[in-house]
């Protein structure tokens, strides 16, 4: 092929990124360097970053979300948006940056933006506690978050604990986003 497009895919390995004699590009779900990893869209807003809410078009490196970035797309959020529209609504405003860059990875004309100013932060999955505390602390807890807090709330009466920031599962990226050296880069 001339070019390979990935999205919402494991890490891919060294074997295969040698196999593939063309660029492999990714379509991430956060703006890099500053959201890589899981939901970089989601802990943006949490962490009251909303220009930072959009979607990166990068080629693949060894590390996660880390290399060099083709396009960018910022995105604004209406009040109604939550966790469960966040990945939908980005690609939603994303299909033509999509088109073009990859028209321009096929044509031979894609090239790296500038490095981002931006520090480099790897993000994980939200656990349920993280993703309830961030709603509360934003007054994001309507319709559905409402329902889902509530019962969560009978969970944690019935498993004191099982929403502690402390347990092992908790390991995320949070409002004072922990900001990881990038591998590749170092």
């Amino acid at each position: 092929p001339k070019a390979v497009f990935v999205a919402s895919t494991g890490m891919l390995r060294r074997p295969l990124l040698e196999a593939c004699a063309c660029p492999v590009v990714n379509y991430h779900s956060g703006v890099n360097p500053a959201y890589r990893g899981i939901n970089g869209g989601y802990f943006a807003l949490a962490n009251g970053e909303p220009e930072n809410f959009g979607v990166t078009l990068h080629l693949v490196d060894l590390g996660v979300d880390t290399g060099p970035i083709l396009a960018t797309n910022r995105i604004e959020t209406a009040a109604n948006d939550n966790i469960q529209t966040y990945m939908t609504l980005m690609a939603a405003k994303s299909q033509d940056l999509v088109v073009d860059t990859m028209a321009r990875v096929l044509a031979g004309e894609a090239k790296p933006l500038p490095k981002s100013p931006l520090p480099s932060a790897q993000c994980y999955a939200p656990t349920l506690g993280q993703y309830l505390g961030n709603g509360l602390k934003r007054g994001g807890m309507k319709g559905p978050s409402a329902r889902l807090f509530e019962r969560a709330l009978m969970t944690t009466a019935r498993n004191p604990g099982s929403l502690s920031p402390n347990s092992p599962s908790s390991v995320s990226c949070p409002a004072s986003v922990r900001r990881l050296p990038n591998p590749v880069a170092a």
